[in-house]
C-alpha cells in the first residue's frame, strides 16, 4: 500500500483505505487544513500517545460525536480503537491490510469502492457486513465492554 507510510490516525481510522492519493495520512506531510487542525491528531501529539484509546479521557466528547456521525468509515473507529487496546497496533494493522486487500487479485481496496479493478464485487460498506464485524468483536470482549459496545451499535 504505497503512498501512506503511517497508515493510521490516532482516532482509529485506517488511512490505508483512504482514496486520497495526494495525502500520506495525518501523521505525514503534506497535510491540508482539515488535518492540520484535527483535534485528535494535535491532542495525541501533545499528550504523546499514539492512539486516542490510550488517553485517560477516552473516549472524549469530540471523539464520541465523530464515532456516531453515521459516516461509514467513522463507524470503524470504536471497534478499531478497542481492537488496538486489546491486541496492539501491529496486529490491528495486519488485520486492516488484509481486510482492505482484494481477495481475488491482491489490489488495495479503498473506502466506498464497490468493485475492484479486477472486476471483483466488494462489500466494504455493506451495513450487514459492518454489523457482522461488530458482532465478531463482541464475541471476543468481556461482558461490560459487550454491553456498552452493543448499546453503541444499536444506535446505528
Amino acid at each position: 500500500m504505497a503512498g501512506k507510510e503511517l497508515q493510521y490516525g490516532p482516532c482509529g481510522l485506517f488511512c490505508g483505505a483512504c482514496g486520497a492519493e495526494d495525502c500520506a495520512g495525518c501523521r505525514e506531510p503534506p497535510v491540508d487544513d482539515t488535518i492540520s487542525n484535527c483535534k485528535f491528531k494535535n491532542c495525541s501529539r501533545d499528550k504523546k500517545i499514539e492512539f486516542c484509546c490510550f488517553c485517560g479521557e477516552y473516549p472524549c466528547k469530540e471523539l464520541l460525536e465523530r464515532m456516531n456521525d453515521k459516516l461509514p468509515y467513522h463507524l470503524t473507529q470504536k471497534p478499531n480503537l478497542e481492537y488496538i487496546k486489546k491486541n496492539g497496533k501491529e496486529k490491528w494493522l495486519w488485520v486492516q491490510r488484509k481486510e482492505w486487500t482484494c481477495k481475488t487479485c491482491g489490489a488495495r481496496i479503498k473506502w466506498y469502492q464497490k468493485n475492484c479493478s479486477c472486476g471483483q464485487l466488494l462489500n466494504a460498506w455493506d451495513p450487514l457486513a459492518i454489523k457482522i464485524l461488530a458482532y465478531q468483536f463482541l464475541l471476543n470482549s468481556n461482558t461490560s465492554k459487550m454491553l456498552s459496545f452493543a448499546s453503541w451499535w444499536i444506535g446505528l
